[in-house]
């Protein structure tokens, strides 16, 4: 099944079940998640936009540098997380932020965008290559 690499296989492991993880990043390196708006809102108010990536990088950067914390302050806002089995939620969390840990946190590579429309041009979830150039920017990390 596909899933999230620090999710899912923690879960599974943590019922008892012997799981064989196939890392799709050890082989491509793809794009991830990250923070959509629009042109519009681009160019009607960049500075919002700068200072939510900039909130967004603080927690981010705040959560690698203090998980426990993090997972304290998101028991009051996570619906279901305070009655978790803790162990479990923390191992996500961590699995979560070694993979968050970059030297710019937020940078997008164009190769994982490039490698990204390649994979959804082969599947035909995409019909036609899109211009990479307009899919993305780096303008808003300070």
């Amino acid at each position: 099944m596909v899933v999230y690499v620090t999710n899912e296989p923690v879960q599974l492991r943590a019922q008892g079940y012997d799981v064989n993880v196939i890392r799709v990043a050890d082989h491509v390196q793809l794009a991830a998640n990250g923070i959509i708006t629009n042109e519009t809102t681009m160019a009607d108010d960049p500075e919002m936009v700068r200072r939510f990536v900039g909130a967004a990088i603080k927690g981010l950067r705040d959560t690698i540098d203090d998980p426990e914390e993090a997972y304290e302050i998101c028991k009051k806002f996570v619906e279901g997380l305070a009655d978790a089995d803790e162990a479990v939620q923390m191992e996500v969390l961590k699995l979560s932020i070694d993979i968050w840990k970059a030297d710019t946190l937020g940078y997008s590579q164009e190769s994982a965008w490039v490698n990204m429309q390649a994979v959804l041009l082969n599947m035909d979830l995409l019909t036609q290559p899109l211009d990479l150039n307009a899919a993305f920017t780096n303008d808003f990390i300070k």
